[in-house]
């Protein structure tokens, strides 16, 4: 089953897929991808440019979220789209670059309409 059109607005500048986005409104479209590896589409809603979205592996759902959910992770001063969930259906992680042992994170969840 794939995961719906899933709708968010993010209040700040990411980096997904290598690629720096402004903060705005955007769509997450899971594509059909012929090698079998979660794929998504991001969209900006405005500009309707997207950017493929290869997600690294697939995480057990939490069973007590109930929210679609963005989630980044923000070491100085970039954030990196990190994992999308979707209630019912595990969870997306993509990759991000590693971090030193210097750097601090902090994750960033963005509840999403489906």
């Amino acid at each position: 089953m794939n995961p719906p059109e899933i709708k968010m607005a993010v209040p700040f500048d990411f980096i997904v897929a290598g690629k720096t986005l402004p903060a705005g409104a955007y769509s997450l479209i899971q594509a059909n991808a012929p090698s079998g590896v979660p794929t998504f589409i991001m969209r900006n809603e405005r500009t309707r440019k997207g950017v493929y979205v290869v997600m690294s592996q697939r995480a057990a759902a939490d069973a007590a979220n109930n929210q679609a959910q963005a989630v980044f992770t923000c070491r100085a001063a970039d954030c990196y789209f990190r994992e999308i969930k979707v209630p019912g259906m595990d969870n997306f992680l993509a990759p991000i670059p590693k971090h030193t042992p210097a750097q601090t994170e902090k994750l960033i969840s963005l509840n999403l309409a489906r």
